[in-house]
């Protein structure tokens, strides 16, 4: 976590004024929810975040003209393509594999997409996150597919 000096500088900071006002025990109270608030908006910032590269990646390389799995692939290599990634990256697309060929683009995307947060993040995500990063993802799907001109079902 890059930025947790200055998540915990900030709470301090709050902290410390509030503490002025409320007591030392509002202060630390403050710092706390400031903490928890700023360290879940960043979770949530950098999830969605690689969903969207992701998924302008694998747009990107379907304007291209490359094929469902190709692009896939293709995804997974651009996110992690330098050499000290190689771990990761054989990690992806060994996920890829995993997934049903059968299935619809629009659910193999999104499939895709979690495989790269589970090697990103090294667990799947809880079961209760799961339901809203599939509706998330399938969103920006729309929304990405569509500023692309690539929106298929």
């Amino acid at each position: 976590m890059k930025g947790l000096p200055v998540m915990v500088a900030v709470s301090v900071l709050f902290g410390a004024l509030s503490a002025g006002i409320l007591g030392w025990i509002g202060g630390i109270v403050v710092a706390l929810a400031v903490l928890i608030a700023w360290y879940r908006f960043n979770l949530r910032s950098g999830t969605s975040g690689l969903f969207k590269a992701n998924l302008n990646s694998y747009f990107a390389f379907r304007r291209q003209g490359l094929a469902v799995d190709d692009a896939l692939r293709a995804m997974v290599t651009a996110r992690y393509s330098f050499a000290f990634q190689q771990a990761k990256k054989d990690m992806a697309l060994e996920e890829l594999t995993r997934i049903p060929q059968e299935g619809r683009e629009k659910l193999r995307v999104i499939q895709a997409v979690i495989a790269v947060f589970m090697v990103e993040h090294g667990v799947p995500p809880p079961p209760e996150l799961t339901e809203r990063y599939y509706e998330e993802i399938a969103t920006l799907y729309v929304e990405i597919g569509a500023r692309y001109g690539v929106v298929t079902e």
